[in-house]
């Protein structure tokens, strides 16, 4: 039997989309919520047993590979004009190498958590990464859409 479970955890970052039509074309930030939902067969024995991952290896990885880069960050695409002068000042910058919209934020993280969830042997996935700029808005990748996003 398999069994999803999630958490959701906060960061605090700003960002710019130069060249958009909209108010986010300006430096600004976001209060973000992720919720990671991760699947996989019960566990037998030991522990864990009865869960599908605990929650406190969940918040671990989550926390090592998304929440300390990326809190109180600049997330960065890289052609942002207040990019050399937060850096200059010793600001935290987090180059995320595309474009930082909620979806490609979704996107990301996503490949990252594969990655460490891989390195750390869990049997299970990734079924959902959702990714809430404010409490109205959010971008999500879903492991049953046919994205076609595949890490």
């Amino acid at each position: 039997m398999e069994m999803r479970i999630g958490k959701e955890f906060k960061f605090e970052s700003a960002h710019q989309l130069v060249g958009h039509e909209g108010n986010c074309a300006h430096l600004h930030g976001h209060s973000y919520r992720l919720i990671v939902e991760v699947y996989g067969p019960l566990v037998g024995e030991g522990s864990s047993e009865g869960m599908v991952y605990d929650y406190a290896d969940l918040s671990e990885v989550v926390k090592s590979v998304v929440i300390d880069r990326m809190d109180h960050a600049f997330l960065a695409e890289g052609n942002e004009p207040c990019l050399g002068a937060l850096i200059d000042s010793g600001s935290k910058v987090y180059h995320l190498g595309m474009r930082t919209t909620a979806e490609n934020l979704s996107i990301h993280i996503w490949g990252l958590l594969c990655e460490a969830f891989a390195f750390k042997g869990f049997s299970g996935g990734i079924s959902k990464v959702r990714v809430m700029e404010t409490a109205l808005t959010y971008a999500e990748i879903n492991a049953e859409d046919d994205s076609g996003i595949h890490f």
